[in-house]
């Protein structure tokens, strides 16, 4: 029965400790790439944007509102729109942003630029675009060449001139390619950058702007400001946070890393299913021995709080090597990057190795899951023991 009661124990401890250790891994993993993905958007996109909740394009007013705000350091103008781009034969639809000389403050796009630099103009004065690393490779685009001219087509808005002058119905403008980007898919494989002046001759705009992207002053809470610039514009523009311009793809994200948790938890619980085998077996053993402390005036709860508390520490002993265990994982790949994401290291991928980011949080969870688990595997052999009558136990 002893060897029995051992070898249940090994492996209730070192089931849970391994559970536990890949709950802390694949936190940490999930936690990583929120934080890659974090820090790529919050390079390239604004702390606040404006846009209009009714229509395309919002009023000059708004941007001039943003910019007197004390909260400000600097505010870009922003004109989007789809187009076709051609590069010879091969042709893409494209979402075209056009951008003012202030979009290079309020957004860190240049450290996102692979091959080339961010610059709206080519070496020579003449406009130039930049393009996601995804558009470039699907139509050939060669970052400063000469020889190379990207064509970009879009289709009036006056619908007059599809049956009066079919060819003047086709706004185009001839670009060179100052630099290619990497970001995020949706990015790489539909965006393009181009001067300001381009997207107003494309789209038709005479002026008009689809929104106004806002740098705030250091140390500004985004959420504070966007409260404060909401109330002040109305209810016909919308203003949002970077998050905010993500929120869907953080909350598929974050359901992900709720669904990772509830499949280990379920491993975890019916791995500590074994410690109400361990506890019934030390109860059955240990019968006599609690008929004894029955006989000295011991009470059922202080026979069902030790069976209690060895569960506690079965399950927990094993929790803490387990944690321990995860968390050298963590650091190991933190620092030599030991489970590659199989891209070599001249890709366009940002990052060759899988990301690890430990939060306090993730931790406390873990342990109250395996506290929760291992209380509830401990009450039925705790109970049990404080049914035994004292002439069962000692007899």
């Amino acid at each position: 029965m002893p060897g029995a009661i051992q070898i249940i124990t090994a492996i209730t401890t070192v089931g849970v400790g391994l559970i536990t250790a890949a709950l802390v891994v694949t936190f940490s993993v999930f936690n990583g790439f929120q934080a890659v993905l974090r820090d790529l958007f919050k390079s390239f996109d604004a702390d606040v944007r404006v846009s209009a909740t009714r229509g395309r394009y919002v009023k000059p007013q708004a941007g001039e509102l943003a910019r007197k705000m004390p909260e400000s350091r600097a505010v870009a103008a922003v004109l989007e729109g789809r187009a076709v781009l051609r590069n010879g034969s091969k042709e893409q639809i494209v979402k075209v942003k056009g951008a003012d000389d202030d979009f290079e403050t309020v957004s860190d796009v240049e450290r996102l630029v692979r091959f080339g630099r961010y610059a709206l103009k080519d070496t020579f004065g003449e406009p130039a675009l930049v393009a996601g690393i995804g558009v470039a490779g699907n139509i050939g685009l060669a970052v400063n060449d000469p020889f190379q001219k990207i064509e970009i087509l879009t289709l009036s808005e006056k619908k007059e001139l599809l049956t009066t002058d079919p060819a003047q119905a086709v706004r185009s403008a001839v670009l060179g390619v100052s630099g290619v980007f990497a970001l995020q898919k949706d990015y790489d494989d539909k965006l393009v950058i181009v001067p300001l002046p381009v997207a107003d001759k494309l789209f038709e705009a005479e002026g008009r702007r689809t929104g106004y992207e806002i740098k705030l002053k250091d140390g500004v809470s985004p959420d504070k400001f966007r409260k404060k610039l909401q109330e002040l514009l109305g209810p016909d523009y919308r203003v949002e946070t970077w998050y905010e311009q993500h929120q869907t793809l953080y909350e598929v994200m974050r359901n992900e890393k709720a669904v990772a948790f509830l499949v280990l938890a379920l491993m975890l619980a019916l791995t500590a299913c074994n410690i109400v085998a361990c506890l019934s077996m030390v109860a059955a053993e240990k019968r006599r021995d609690v008929g004894i402390l029955q006989t000295l005036g011991g009470r059922r709860s202080l026979i069902g709080g030790v069976f209690w508390a060895l569960g506690i520490l079965i399950g927990g002993g094993a929790a803490l090597g387990g944690m321990i265990l995860g968390t050298l994982l963590c650091i190991l790949q933190e620092r030599f990057g030991l489970l590659k994401l199989g891209v070599s290291e001249d890709s366009a991928f940002l990052i060759q190795a899988y990301p690890v980011e430990m939060r306090p949080t993730d931790f406390l969870l873990i342990a109250a899951l395996v506290v929760v688990l291992s209380s509830l595997s401990a009450f039925y052999p705790a109970y049990r023991a404080t049914g035994f009558k004292i002439v069962e136990n000692i007899g």
